[in-house]
Formats: structure tokens, C-alpha cells, sequence
């Protein structure tokens, strides 16, 4: 038991080495996490956008496109009447366009 120094440094190496094998295994699935995240809360944003200008624009009856920028993101609103049963709403951010749409009795929801 005098010469016990030796087995602790090469103890320390092996667990330093599998602590590092381990975080750099689990950084770039960190960051793709985070990244997917983001990306939900901007279509969550636009979404919310999207049915809140569409509810507004049945109650008021005005159909002009706009423009929100929120937390740097532009997300741009338009609107497109046909005759009294069609309309398309569509929300465009971050090269992406989220739209719904009613035509003669008929709903969808496009995703681009």
C-alpha cells in the first residue's frame, strides 16, 4: 500500500476521459434540442398570429396584410378574399408559410 499514488492518477485519467467522452457525445444532441425549441416557439407564434388576425379580421371585417416582429423575427400576415365563401390567410416567416383557407364549404390547414 506505500506505491498507491500511481493507481490514482491513472484512475483520475480513466474517469476524466469518460466524463469527456461522454459531454462531447452529448453536446450536439444539446444544441439540436435547443434549436428544435426555437423553432416550435416560432410556429407557435405564428400560428397564434395567424388565427388572432383571422378572428379580427371576421369581427372587423378589414382584410389588409400586416407586418409583426417579435423577439426578431418577422412574421408577415396576408390576407386573400375570394367572393363571400373563400379566403386564404397565410403567415410567412422565416422562409417558411403556414396557411388556412376556406372555399365554397370546404377547410384545410396548407403546411409549406
Amino acid at each position: 500500500m506505500k506505491n498507491s499514488k500511481g493507481f490514482i492518477v491513472a484512475e483520475g485519467l480513466v474517469s476524466l476521459g469518460a466524463i469527456f467522452l461522454i459531454t462531447t457525445s452529448l453536446f450536439p444532441l444539446m444544441f439540436l434540442i435547443i434549436q428544435k425549441q426555437e423553432e416550435g416557439k416560432h410556429d407557435l407564434i405564428a400560428a397564434s398570429l395567424m388565427y388572432e388576425r383571422t378572428e379580427a379580421n371576421v369581427m372587423t371585417g378589414q382584410s389588409k396584410d400586416q407586418l409583426y416582429i417579435i423577439d426578431g423575427m418577422q412574421y408577415k400576415i396576408t390576407f386573400q378574399k375570394g367572393n363571400e365563401f373563400e379566403w386564404k390567410v397565410c403567415v410567412h416567416y422565416a422562409k417558411k408559410q403556414r396557411c388556412i383557407f376556406q372555399e365554397n364549404k370546404r377547410e384545410g390547414i396548407l403546411i409549406d
